[in-house]
């Protein structure tokens, strides 16, 4: 950066401390409607739908985070493009998908350091899975046994994690009459 680009920054930043702090009043900055659409999709293509699919429950606090890290972001570039002035302007559709792009290229960043640590917890994960299959009398297991033995924290992760080794090929698994009450029950095992 240039000094002239640094010190207009400054007193940018100095203009609003001064402004903000010299008055108790809160300072809303309005939000239209079609803005809002903009962070509510944002939030549901980024959070909702991975979370749902189980991609990111293993990292929910990060990722509950990205859509209110984009609000933030939108209002510090619109108070930098109109300075204090700026309280009494909306927040305007281009600021806030400017906002997006950069909470975008941040979660692909996040994601890329995170994903070190997601995938040896994820191996430890599969290799405590065959371990219980092979200690197993009958050489199967449910999900259930997976959960019981504290590998996930509940029946429906214990799901989702079996179901992600059969798609890795894994494991196999098959569908069987229960002895008692007819319904189905999967079972999962290795292919030896």
């Amino acid at each position: 950066m240039n000094k002239e680009n640094v010190d207009s920054y400054e007193m940018l930043i100095v203009e609003l401390l001064e402004k903000v702090r010299s008055n108790d009043d809160m300072y809303l900055i309005s939000c239209p409607k079609e803005v809002s659409i903009l962070f509510n999709k944002f939030h549901n293509s980024s959070f909702v739908r991975n979370w749902k699919s189980g991609k990111i429950k293993d990292i929910t606090p990060f990722a509950t985070r990205w859509a209110e890290q984009a609000y933030r972001m939108a209002l510090c570039f619109h108070m930098a493009e109109y300075g204090f002035s700026g309280v009494s302007k909306p927040l305007e559709a281009k600021t806030a998908l400017d906002a997006i792009d950069v909470i975008k290229w941040f979660m692909k960043h996040q994601m890329e350091i995170l994903n070190g640590s997601r995938e040896a917890k994820r191996k430890k994960r599969y290799q405590a899975v065959i371990s219980l299959i092979a200690e197993k009398r009958g050489d199967f297991i449910i999900k259930t046994d997976v959960y019981r033995k504290r590998i996930t924290r509940n029946a429906k992760e214990a799901e989702l994690l079996l179901n992600e080794m059969v798609d890795e090929n894994l494991i196999k698994f098959t569908d069987k009459p229960s002895d008692n009450n007819g319904r189905i029950t999967r079972i999962y095992y290795l292919d030896n």
